[in-house]
């Protein structure tokens, strides 16, 4: 309902219309007595949370307190990816000392849902390393599991070269430390190194230039366009110095 001035029509319009669309989608689940996994959750939440709380402060409900006492360990696996709302479920849930949770920042792949691996960056800094007393272990342990069991170390050691240079917090939120850096752990079993003799390397890096493709293949499409229109638009294109065809716009707006 607070949108500045600087937002913009279109802004307050779009607002209008998302709020319209979860009106009609929760009668839609409504109607054939269903919930999806958002709903799960908010359920759940507002089940857990206390009448008294506030938006900063959440107080566990009764429910809540009732399965803190109930279950001793709380274990969570891929941390990196939960979102507020499942932190918040959490929070009310656990107890200072009893939680333990699982996860790599660098594979978090689902913002896209709401996932925050912020959340677990917050949760590392003041974990400590080692044996620590229980003062200090309220602030939590951190164990990093970087030993590798399925790479060679030729492997391991690209990756690291690689990710070492492109990894930084300021890009990533995440620096690519020797905290972060994979150990090579296979030893026996580890697969013998390519002979450099033979000429093979360990790695082969390959990069893609997806912009390019994807220009070429419109071209490609335009031409073919164009071709129907007997427009002829590689006679008339200009060549850059890579040996592709580029479309001009005059001749992109007459073959659409």
């Amino acid at each position: 309902d607070k949108v500045s001035a600087a937002a913009g029509l279109q802004t307050k319009v779009l607002i209008e219309l998302v709020k319209k669309f979860e009106r009609l989608y929760s009668r839609a689940k409504l109607a054939v007595n269903c919930l999806d996994f958002a709903d799960l959750e908010h359920y759940a939440l507002k089940l857990l949370t206390d009448e008294s709380s506030s938006e900063d402060n959440l107080a566990p409900s009764k429910t809540a307190l009732a399965l803190r006492r109930r279950y001793k360990y709380i274990f969570v696996d891929e941390y990196q990816d939960i979102n507020p709302v499942q932190q918040a479920i959490l929070d009310l849930l656990s107890c200072e000392d009893n939680v333990f949770v699982v996860g790599d920042v660098k594979q978090s792949i689902y913002a896209w849902r709401g996932a925050e691996p912020e959340i677990f960056l917050e949760r590392l800094k003041p974990a400590r390393q080692g044996r620590v007393d229980r003062a200090d272990a309220l602030n939590g342990l951190r164990v990093d599991l970087n030993a590798n069991f399925r790479s060679a170390k030729g492997i391991l050691d690209f990756v690291n070269k690689i990710f070492g240079r492109i990894m930084t917090a300021s890009f990533a939120k995440i620096d690519y430390d020797e905290s972060a850096q994979l150990k090579p752990a296979l030893t026996s079993r580890a697969p013998s190194p390519v002979p450099r003799d033979r000429g093979e390397p360990i790695v082969e890096f390959h990069i893609l230039d997806e912009q390019n493709r994807d220009t070429d293949l419109q071209n490609q499409q335009i031409s073919e366009i164009a071709d129907d229109e007997n427009l002829n638009p590689v006679r008339n294109s200009t060549t850059v110095s890579n040996g592709v065809n580029v479309i001009s716009s005059r001749q992109r707006q007459a073959a659409m």
